[in-house]
């Protein structure tokens, strides 16, 4: 019964935020293909029965209110946005990300966290002002750093 509410649960959330060609997997992580958008829609954090898992585009959770990447992906294969947010740390953040990284305009502290590799790296107006050789001791970026 359980596993029939979670899934429901996850379902309507899904719905909510008009997010269609999905897997919701065994583990209960959900597989997106195509681009996933939640920006601009008042979130503080993503419920605790959402985590998504790959995403085969991009990923929108930027102008927003977050304060934690909780139940976000582990892979994008596309850009990642989580930009004017309230994010003080990158945990969470994707490991993978075969596109962009933007998590300028939060409230950083450390870019612990931050995704293993990307092509381009968007870090400023943060808390903390960052430079390139902070983002290169996190993350392997294969064009350019903004900071």
């Amino acid at each position: 019964m359980k596993t029939l509410i979670k899934k429901w649960l996850i379902k309507s959330w899904l719905k909510k935020y008009e997010i269609t060609n999905y897997t919701i997997n065994d583990d209960y992580t959900i597989d997106v293909y195509g681009d996933v958008s939640l920006s601009d829609c008042d979130l503080t954090e993503f419920p605790s029965y959402i985590q998504f898992g790959t995403v085969k585009g991009d990923f929108y959770c930027g102008f927003n209110k977050l304060t934690s990447l909780r139940g976000c992906p582990k892979k994008v294969e596309g850009s990642f946005i989580c930009a004017y947010n309230k994010l003080t740390t990158l945990e969470e953040s994707p490991r993978e990300i075969i596109g962009n990284f933007y998590c300028n305009n939060n409230k950083l502290t450390s870019l612990e966290g931050a995704p293993e590799l990307v092509i381009n790296f968007y870090c400023s107006y943060n808390n903390t002002k960052f430079t390139m050789s902070d983002v290169n001791k996190v993350c392997k970026v294969i064009d350019n750093i903004y900071v």
